[in-house]
């Protein structure tokens, strides 16, 4: 009888994909190995049971379509993304203030940060309380980061329990439990429709699919590299010293990203990275090796690095979040262009997507008698903290569930901000300026509420 971790899994291309055991023919190139021991290699700190349940349960992923070399490697590289490595299920919300503010900078002001300081519940009430389908006043911290795609907001938690046909929503622990964290992280990855987008090896666009964004792109870079080299049984890569070549191209560009390595005019085309990777161990206090050791993997892929305010978790798998931040001062059509594809696109940062235009939030709010009265109360107010009143008409919209949407006017002067930065370029923005007037055409500009 062989136990989950003597169970080897081999997948080849999506029509050749069975199980073998010790005795088996020499396996041909471009074998992808999914067993207790690939995956050790792959990140030697993975946790044991996530490991075991991960290859005993493999045929989920295949059942999946999670088959052949692109799409594992793509796969279990994401994964490892959002859980470094395959070592937390659970997001870790202990920040001290100083962290708050690096992470959350645009939720959290100086003075809420000292107040949350290492307060994790607190933390996950504050930051992403009423949104991400949270109503709760505990549905921040109970719907977490979870699981291997760390699932957040009781939105997601319902899609993924509703495919599976379980009771996520109502028992939100089983993302944070192995066998849970796997089946929401393939249901969530089959739901995105990310097989045919791996099937074109654009990691970037993969990247978007699972994170909603590019958060984290120079990580999962990092990830994949070491799927190409840990995962396929026949390369034998895995044995040479030093780094691959893909693995030396990601850690450059993860080096850059945190601020390591030069960049633009006059940086060096092939740099020595054994000096950046000493100086980044010094600086985070590291055994100076000049290697990528086990230490220092860890340390360049912690999930904390592109954690904030990340555009990931949305409840709808239907289209990609736009977002980035701009100012178009008085361009009007413009901003009407990008509150009519509201119902259409997900924005995460529901508490101010304008400086002009405020949602106004409340599940009993259900009128615009009731909003007006509900805006009176925030005027009222005295904390310093409060939402800056907004004032004049009101525009009446529909979220994906039906439900009104209130946005109230607050100055003439329409500069607006849109979170989550998925852009590179102006040009890129512009494109998508393109793309969504074409969506909008048939949409048409609500009348005020008077």
């Amino acid at each position: 009888m062989f136990t989950c971790l003597s169970a080897l899994i081999i997948v080849t291309l999506p029509f050749l994909t069975g199980v073998a055991f010790a005795k088996t023919k020499p396996q041909p190139r471009d074998v992808v190995v999914i067993d207790a021991a690939s995956l050790a290699r792959f990140s030697p700190r993975a946790r044991a049971d996530v490991v075991s349940t991960m290859v005993s349960n493999w045929k989920i992923a295949s059942q999946a379509g999670i088959v052949g070399t692109k799409r594992i490697e793509h796969f279990i590289a994401q994964l490892a993304t959002e859980t470094g490595g395959f070592r937390y299920l659970a997001e870790n919300l202990n920040y001290s203030a100083a962290r708050l503010l690096q992470i959350f900078p645009r939720r959290v002001s100086p003075e809420m940060a000292a107040q949350l300081a290492n307060q994790p519940v607190r933390i996950a009430n504050f930051v992403y309380g009423n949104r991400l389908g949270n109503r709760l006043p505990e549905d921040g911290w109970i719907y977490r980061g979870s699981g291997l795609v760390q699932l957040t907001g009781r939105g997601n938690f319902a899609s993924r329990g509703s495919e599976l046909n379980i009771k996520l929503e109502e028992e939100p622990d089983l993302a944070r439990t192995p066998f849970g964290a796997f089946q929401t992280a393939v249901a969530y990855w089959k739901a995105r429709g990310i097989n045919t987008i791996a099937d074109k090896d654009d990691i970037a666009s993969v990247r978007k699919a699972v994170n909603g964004g590019i958060n984290g792109l120079a990580e999962s870079r990092i990830w994949l590299a070491r799927a190409q080299r840990y995962l396929r049984s026949s390369t034998g890569s895995f044995e040479e010293p030093g780094l691959t070549s893909s693995e030396r191209n990601a850690v450059a560009d993860q080096l850059k990203v945190l601020g390591i390595l030069p960049t633009g005019p006059g940086a060096f085309v092939d740099p020595d990275l054994s000096v950046y990777l000493k100086q980044l161990q010094r600086a985070r206090g590291i055994d100076e090796t000049g290697k990528l050791d086990e230490d220092t993997l860890y340390e360049i892929t912690d999930p904390a690095h592109f954690k904030a305010d990340s555009g990931k978790q949305f409840a709808s798998a239907t289209t990609d979040e736009y977002s980035h931040v701009l100012e178009k001062p008085g361009d009007e059509a413009a901003f009407k262009l990008f509150l009519g594809q509201l119902p259409k696109i997900t924005i995460t940062d529901d508490r101010e997507v304008a400086r002009d235009y405020y949602l106004v939030e409340g599940d009993t709010l259900s009128s615009a008698d009731e909003v007006r009265a509900h805006l009176n109360e925030i005027r009222g107010q005295k904390d310093k903290n409060a939402a800056s009143p907004p004032s004049g008409e009101l525009l009446v919209m529909t979220d994906r569930s039906g439900r009104p949407q209130f946005w109230a006017r607050g100055q003439r002067h329409l500069s607006y901000t849109v979170r989550k930065s998925s852009f590179r370029s102006l040009n890129e923005y512009h494109d998508v300026v393109e793309r969504m007037k074409l969506a909008a055409s048939a949409w048409v500009w609500p009348a005020p509420c008077r």
